[in-house]
């Protein structure tokens, strides 16, 4: 009886934490730029599908090199930046909501013209 009375309070305050409750995720790059970012990667992923499956690895290894140097990135801190924001679920759906918005946009322009 105890236990369960434990584990209630313990589910209960769980739910009940609010956002500025949970840990702060310190990200090395701004969000603009890892948004930009995150997109690039995921044209850069959708590209090489279009490639033969045993060039595919090279190619993406290409393309992660060059969208390095484009932003001006160093690897290390952009895979913990990513790494921290996929173990964020609310900022993952966050970051991940603006980077399909602004696709969209995009894709939409690109039609118009």
């Amino acid at each position: 009886m105890r236990n369960s009375i434990l584990t209630i309070v313990i589910l209960v305050s769980l739910a009940c934490k609010t956002k500025n409750d949970q840990k702060l995720v310190k990200l090395n790059y701004g969000k603009d730029t890892l948004v930009e970012v995150m997109q690039d990667l995921q044209v850069a992923e959708q590209a090489v599908k279009t490639f033969d499956y045993k060039l595919q690895d090279s190619i993406k290894n290409r393309y992660y090199t060059q969208i390095l140097e484009i932003y001006n990135l160093d690897s290390t801190r952009l895979n913990q930046d990513l790494k921290n924001i996929v173990s964020d679920k609310d900022l993952y759906l966050e970051y991940q909501s603006e980077v399909v918005d602004s696709l969209k946009a995009k894709q939409k322009k690109r039609n118009i013209e």
